[in-house]
Parts: structure tokens; C-alpha cells; sequence
């Protein structure tokens, strides 16, 4: 027994050590590397006009908003917000948007950023245009904006629906995806020129990101690992397979397409498959964008900054794809939760959305630009204390070693305390004997 408790005690020891080196890494990078001296922040949308020319934005570590540039060799922090950023978008280097909590909108003209008013305090989660003068942001409450290069004016709103990404091309046909939180559905809306409309697709999760080469090739990504495709007819289902969170997608052509999301999740097409790379990290990523096929960048939490930069693009081992499904037309039983959103778990923090001149999704365009009546703090995000979550960190696994070592010396006390025989009691001495007298 003593032998076996002694084995079971290395043992214990031995793979507790090993989890110590090789807790929870990440699977190697396949072209993708980490960049350095990123500003702590919690990222979530990026973008730029050329490769020496590139905006991050996100949380910083005091609360605020923040936006990073990089200059081609090295990330610093040119702007900063009251609320926290969630995208980015820009026509040239000299005019660029950036949106966030609370109908946060920050405009960059080349010189220096500032604020925009916005005529809601809804959280706006995207942002994309066709122009300088043909700008979209959409958010919470259904929220849809335009920017017509004089000011914003909110188009459209739903309250049942929150939109977390947008995407056009040309601007007479431009998609919005997010979800229907009263029937915890996937929704994407169409913008065809004149009028936006549901394009009533059911039975998928909740969506986050969508970005396409064409009006009929687009790609929308979600919850689950869901990621659909436009034809131009129809909206088709693809399973990536490996039943990931899916947080935004981008490409270069239609056989250069990726998708990004939770636990370091990158996912590549290649015109046939979804092929799964090695990012590097096990952080969430949440934003995507590259001047080319061959420099790209990927953005996340704790500051994490990949970058892409080979010229031909990886093919790993393939993640089967079935072939796509028609996308169904009755009504499904919900599969997303409410509470699912573009930004982790958030919930719509407006209290004060200004309310269009019509209900429902058609437009409604307004000249005046209100003001903002209500600017509800958002929840904090978790301040970055280091590269990795903390259960990637060294120190957990060296701290499951010491437990089970603590754990295998009790046990072996314990019973070697149970089989030691009893104690003896000793003698006590009597002393000397009296000789008897006479």
C-alpha cells in the first residue's frame, strides 16, 4: 500500500507539472503573429487606410474609451472617449469613424478626433459606408443612423432588434445582421436603395459580424459557429463545426474569406472550405480587417494584436462543410438567448432612444440631430492585467501541482496514521522493596 500511495503521489505530481507547462496553450500560429507594445486594452473593432496606416479601438484599462494607431512600426494611443468603442470605419486617413457605447460617435478629419452628436444614446456596435458622405452605424434597439456628411439621422428602429455589424456594397444594397431578441432569433435587414426590410430569415443563432465581395456573395457569422452565406437569392447555412462564438468576418475576394471569435478561434475559406489556423492565443478576438491578402489584422482582448503576414495563404486541415441548406421560411423554435451580443454578454443600456416618426423598420428619416438625454454608464469591462486569461496563466497550473501534492502527502499520512499499531502502556516502577524487619 505504501508503495502504491507513494506511485499515485508522483503520478499526481508528474501530470500536475505538465499541466503546469502546457496548460490551455494555444495551437501554433499558421502566418499569424502576436504584436508588440500594444497599449493594454480590451479591442474589439479595427481598421485602416493602408498598411502604415491603421486604427484600433476599444476599452482602456481606466474605463474609457480608446483608440490605437499604427504607424507602420509601432501602436500608440491617439484618442481616447468617454464610453467604450466597439468599431471603425473610415473613407480615407484624413476622414474616419469610430462608434461605441451610449451613441458614441468619434470622427477623425485628419488633424485631430472628435465628438459627433449622434441623436441617440443606444449603443451602437458597427459602422461601415459606401462613402464619406454615405455612412451607416447601427446598434441596440433595431438602431440605424446615416451620416448624409452634414449629420447623422436615425433612418430606422425596432426595439426587438439589436444589429451588431453592417455591410454594403454598393450602397443601394446594404445588410445589417444582429438578432430578434423577442423570438431569440438570427435577423438581417436589407437596404435595397429606398427602404430597409426584414429579410425574414429564421431558425439561426444570433449573428455578429457580415462583410461580402459582392451583393451576392456575403457572409454573416454568430453564435455557435454559424456562419451563413448570401447568394444573391437566398441566405444558406454552413457549420463550421467546431461550435465556437463567431464574432466578425472579412475578406479579400471570394476565396480569401476569414472569421474570427472566441478562445482565439481563426477560420479561413478558401473558396471550398472552412479551414481552421493557429492563431497563437487563447484571448477572444472581436475584430478583423487587411490593406491586402497578405498583411491583416486581427484584434481581441488583453491587448491582443495579430498580425497576418505571408503571402500565401495556409491551408490546414480541412473542417468538413456540408453542403448549404436552403434557408427555411417557417417559423423555428429560438436557439439564442436575449442576452447574447456583439460585445461579450452586454444589454441594451438606453433608456432615452429617440423614437422615429414611424414604427417598425421603414425608413424614417430625420433632419433635426436631438440631443442625448440620458447617458447610462456602461457595465466596466474587467481591467487586462495580463497577456493571457488567467486559467492560460503558468501560475494556475503550478498551483494545481502544489494541491495535489498537499492532497496525495495528507492521504498517505492519513492512512499510515490509521495502520500504525497501537501504544504499549509502560510500567510504572514500584521501587524498592522494604526488607522486611527482624
Amino acid at each position: 500500500m505504501k508503495k502504491s500511495i507513494l506511485l499515485a503521489t508522483a503520478l499526481s505530481l508528474i501530470i500536475s507539472l505538465v499541466i503546469a507547462i502546457f496548460h490551455y496553450e494555444p495551437a501554433s500560429a499558421d502566418g499569424w503573429t502576436t504584436m508588440s507594445g500594444v497599449p493594454d486594452s480590451f479591442l474589439y473593432g479595427v481598421w485602416g487606410s493602408s498598411s502604415s496606416d491603421v486604427y484600433a479601438v476599444g476599452a482602456d484599462v481606466g474605463g474609457e474609451g480608446t483608440i490605437l494607431r499604427f504607424d507602420g512600426s509601432t501602436w500608440s494611443k491617439v484618442g481616447a472617449s468617454t464610453y467604450y468603442l466597439t468599431d471603425v470605419w473610415g473613407s480615407s486617413s484624413s476622414d474616419v469613424f469610430a462608434v461605441g457605447y451610449s451613441g458614441t460617435i468619434m470622427h477623425f478629419d485628419g488633424g485631430s478626433w472628435s465628438s459627433m452628436g449622434s441623436g441617440t444614446s443606444s449603443d451602437l456596435w458597427g459602422i461601415w459606408g459606401a462613402s464619406g458622405n454615405d455612412v451607416y452605424a447601427v446598434g441596440s434597439g433595431g438602431i440605424i443612423l446615416h451620416y448624409d456628411g452634414i449629420s447623422w439621422n436615425i433612418v430606422a428602429s425596432d426595439p426587438d432588434i439589436e444589429f451588431s455589424g453592417i455591410w454594403g456594397k454598393p450602397s443601394s444594397n446594404v445588410f445589417a445582421v444582429g438578432a430578434n431578441t423577442s423570438s431569440n432569433e438570427a435577423a438581417i435587414f436589407n437596404y435595397d436603395g429606398s427602404t430597409w426590410s426584414d429579410m425574414d430569415i429564421e431558425s439561426f443563432d444570433y449573428l455578429n459580424g457580415v462583410w461580402g465581395s459582392s451583393s451576392s456573395n456575403v457572409f454573416a457569422v454568430g453564435y455557435d459557429g454559424e456562419i451563413l452565406r448570401y447568394d444573391g437569392g437566398s441566405w444558406n447555412e454552413i457549420y463550421s463545426d467546431i461550435d465556437l462564438y463567431l464574432t466578425d468576418v472579412w475578406g479579400t475576394s471570394p476565396s480569401n474569406v476569414y472569421a474570427i471569435g472566441w478562445d482565439g478561434t481563426i477560420l479561413h475559406y478558401d473558396g471550398g472550405n472552412w479551414n481552421s489556423m493557429g492563431s497563437g492565443t487563447v484571448n477572444e478576438l472581436w475584430g478583423i480587417w487587411g490593406s491586402s491578402s497578405s498583411n491583416i489584422f486581427a484584434v481581441g482582448w488583453y491587448s491582443t494584436m495579430l498580425h497576418y503576414s505571408s503571402g500565401t495563404t495556409p491551408t490546414p486541415t480541412p473542417t468538413p462543410a456540408p453542403e448549404p441548406t436552403t434557408t427555411p421560411t417557417a417559423t423555428a423554435t429560438p436557439t439564442a438567448t436575449a442576452t447574447d451580443d456583439h460585445i461579450a454578454t452586454p444589454t441594451a443600456s438606453s433608456t432615452s432612444t429617440p423614437t422615429p416618426a414611424q414604427t417598425g423598420m421603414p425608413v424614417a428619416t430625420i433632419t433635426a440631430t436631438p440631443t442625448p438625454t440620458a447617458t447610462p454608464t456602461p457595465t466596466p469591462t474587467p481591467t487586462p492585467t495580463d497577456s493571457k486569461p488567467w486559467y492560460s496563466q503558468w501560475w494556475f497550473g503550478l498551483w494545481i501541482a502544489m494541491f495535489w501534492l498537499a492532497a496525495a502527502g495528507a492521504l498517505y499520512w492519513l492512512i499510515l496514521s490509521r495502520r500504525r499499531p497501537p501504544a504499549t502502556p509502560s510500567k510504572k516502577s514500584k521501587g524498592p522493596q522494604r526488607k522486611s524487619q527482624g
